[in-house]
C-alpha cells in the first residue's frame, strides 16, 4: 500500500487534483503492482513563495507548474518496475493534464513491513462497548 505526498503550486481545482490523483494512482497499478483498493494521498497546494526549487537544473528547466511527488512503498519493486512507473506517470501526466515532463519530480522511498501501521494491524478490535 503506497503512500503519496502531492505538491502543487495554488490553485488548482478539486477536478484537477482529482485527475491528477487518479491517472498516479492508475499508473502505480498498471506498473509495481499498487493494490487497487488502497489509495492514499495528501495533496498540498502551497504559494510559490513556499516552494523553492530551481527553475532550471542539469538542462531541465522547471515552471510554476511542477508537481512534486513523494512516494512511499513497501520494498520488493525491480528498477525496470520503477522505471516504468515514472514513465507511465510522467506520460498519463502529460497527455491527460498537460504537465510538461520536465515538471514531474518524483522522490521515491522504499521500506519494509514493519515500518507501516494501519489502525489495527495485529492488534485486537477495539471493545464496542
Amino acid at each position: 500500500m503506497p503512500f503519496v505526498s502531492i505538491t502543487v503550486v495554488k490553485p488548482k481545482s478539486d477536478e484537477f487534483i482529482r485527475r491528477l490523483s487518479g491517472h498516479l494512482h492508475h499508473a502505480m497499478i498498471e506498473t509495481v503492482n499498487c493494490p487497487p483498493a488502497t489509495i492514499y494521498h495528501a495533496v498540498q497546494q502551497v504559494d510559490r513563495a513556499s516552494l523553492i526549487y530551481l527553475p532550471e537544473y542539469k538542462g531541465l528547466a522547471r515552471t510554476d507548474d511542477v508537481v512534486i511527488l513523494q512516494i512511499t512503498l513497501k520494498e520488493g519493486r525491480t528498477a525496470e518496475m520503477k522505471q516504468a512507473m515514472y514513465n507511465r506517470i510522467t506520460t498519463d501526466l502529460r497527455q491527460h493534464l498537460g504537465i510538461r515532463t520536465e515538471d514531474v519530480f518524483i522522490i521515491l522511498t522504499e521500506n519494509k513491513t514493519e515500518d507501516w501501521f494501519l489502525g489495527r494491524m495485529g492488534n485486537p478490535p477495539e471493545s464496542t462497548g
